[in-house]
């Protein structure tokens, strides 16, 4: 039997700007860990996450090449369900 940890989390945001802060958040407290992140969301708000987090002080493109931030694009990604 295989057993994990799981959390899932879904938010309701009235600007993007909120959604960039917490979804960032959320994404450095594993990538600060040492742990990974997947992030499935249009071009632009990738982008978005990336610069708050590069703002931060977090290495995304290096972290990119580790293979340990993987952002992938909703659009693309929905059609594989």
């Amino acid at each position: 039997m295989v057993t994990t940890d799981c959390d899932h989390q879904v938010q309701f945001f009235g600007t993007d700007d909120a959604l960039v802060l917490n979804v960032a958040h959320f994404l450095a407290v594993p990538l600060l860990r040492g742990e990974a992140a997947v992030v499935i969301a249009s071009a632009e708000h990738r982008e978005l996450f990336a610069a708050e987090l590069t703002g931060h002080g977090i290495d995304v493109a290096a972290l990119r090449q580790a293979g340990r931030y993987v952002d992938l694009d909703a659009a693309e990604t929905l059609t594989l369900f």
